[in-house]
Order: C-alpha cells, then structure tokens, then sequence
C-alpha cells in the first residue's frame, strides 16, 4: 500500500527478458530510504517486489501480467521513474491509498500553461470513466493528485511546482503514456 506521496526519481539500468521473467534494474536516488528484499516498491505507480539489491540497485522480476497492463516494457536505460517505498502505518498518511495496480494506460495529449498552472490534459480508457470525479484523487504514474475536470475521454490535471520538480513529470511529452489508478475509496462504493 502507498499514498502516491513520491520520494524522488530513480533512473533505469536495465529492462530485460529473462527465462521466467522480465528483469528491472533501477539505480535509487541519493538518501532514499533503504528497501529490503521481498519488500514493495511503487515504480511509477506499479507495485514490484525487491528481488535482489546491490547497494543502492534495486532489482525486480515483472511478469508478462504486469508487462501487458502498465508502461513499464517500454522503459529504456536512462529513463527517469517515479519511486515511493511501501507506506509504513507509523507514518502520517498524505496523499491517498494507492494500491499501486495499475488499472489503465492514459496518454498525455497537451501541457499548457495558465497564468501560474501548469496543467496536463490526458486521454483516460472508457472502463475508467465511473471512478473519475472531479476534485477527487487519482494516482498518475503513483502520484497522487487531485482531478481537475473530467470530460468524456480525458481529464485535466494542475500541477504545483513541488511535483513537477520531485517526479518524472517534468520530463513527459504529448504522447507519452502513463500508468493511472483511480481512487480505491471511490471503486469500492461505485462498486456498491
């Protein structure tokens, strides 16, 4: 479980096909709170568990499920990611509970810019429309973040100046897609 609360960016080694599974390897940045293995790491929103670690490396096996489901098999060495280890209920909760099960791919259609916003306007897939409301959270790329408008297909994001430093988001394009989750609070009672 985390709350989309990102900790910084980590850079991508390597994306690999292995035997049984695919293989991340994801440098963290400096003073990143050490993981151990078999702990869980929110890796631009997707949930993965520390298989192996050399310092400051953090290795993950991905299966073809996960693969198919997120952005992560497009991830190239260099890329920047968004990282959140797993929430620790000692903590004060910020943000809101993300799961960090990607429900559906968005893409990024317009960044503009509006006296001090800066605001994302992306593509969401129909099966998301119901849990989608205006003022309330979705995780994009594990961020958590208040909706702006939500038309048809897409909706409007402002970002403040903190996000857009501390996560990948300063780094996208029109085009790219990202990793959504919508708020769980709000699939369980849509579900209801």
């Amino acid at each position: 479980m985390f709350t989309g609360i990102v900790r910084g960016c980590g850079r991508v080694l390597s994306f690999s096909a292995e035997k049984n599974a695919w293989r991340l390897a994801i440098a963290a940045p400096k003073n990143f709170p050490p993981l151990k293995i078999g702990g869980s790491l929110s890796v631009d929103g997707v949930c993965l568990t520390v298989s192996q670690k050399k310092g400051a490396i953090y290795f993950f096996d991905v299966v073809a499920e996960t693969v198919r489901r997120t952005t992560l098999g497009k991830y190239k060495k260099g890329v920047l990611v968004n990282l959140e280890p797993a929430l620790e209920w000692k903590e004060r909760i910020e943000g809101h509970f993300v799961q960090g099960h990607v429900d559906g791919i968005g893409t990024l259609l317009e960044i503009s810019r509006r006296d001090k916003d800066v605001c994302f306007q992306i593509k969401y897939p129909a099966k998301l429309k119901p849990f989608l409301i205006e003022k309330g959270s979705i995780a994009v790329n594990g961020v958590s973040l208040t909706l702006g408008p939500v038309k048809a297909n897409q909706f409007y994001l402002y970002l403040i100046p903190h996000t857009l430093k501390l996560s990948n988001f300063n780094q996208l394009k029109p085009g790219d897609q990202l990793n959504l989750e919508a708020d769980l609070m709000v699939k369980f009672f849509r579900t209801l």
